[in-house]
């Protein structure tokens, strides 16, 4: 048993530097993360119908942010992607493919670049003077 308990002691004294995992700092950092990668994942994706979709995508706080996009397409559904304030909060929804039809359909990406902006919430403004239709369900075209 004395053994044991000067091993532990020399453990102990020989762990007393800023190795990982050791201070509470440094584990309370990896939970934190732990967090945030466990936030990025498809419970943040709300299924809803079309017709759902539609009465969401007329509602919204501020005309000069709130944007539209189209993420792309995976396993049977569309994805979508809501910004608006406070905070610049961003909602993701998907609608099965069956219910909205996109003639330019790509794969699923969080790559925003290749996003394509919907003529959605107050881009269907624009979209009115350009001749674009505002369709939800039914046949999709994109803004941009």
């Amino acid at each position: 048993m004395e053994t044991r308990r000067v091993w532990y002691t020399q453990y102990v004294e020989n762990r007393k530097g800023n190795t990982y995992g050791e201070s509470p700092l440094s584990f309370f950092a990896v939970v934190v993360w732990l967090a945030l990668l466990s936030g990025c994942t498809k419970e943040d994706v709300k299924t809803v119908s079309c017709h759902e979709l539609e009465q969401i995508s007329t509602r919204w706080k501020e005309p000069k942010v709130a944007l539209w996009s189209y993420q792309g397409t995976q396993n049977g559904y569309h994805y979508f992607d809501f910004m608006d304030l406070p905070g610049l909060k961003q909602t993701r929804y998907r609608v099965s493919e069956t219910e909205i039809q996109i003639a330019e359909s790509f794969p699923l990406t969080l790559d925003k670049k290749r996003w394509r902006v919907l003529p959605w919430g107050p881009a269907s403004i624009e979209a009115r003077r350009k001749g674009i239709p505002q369709n939800v369900c039914g046949s999709v075209q994109f803004l941009q």
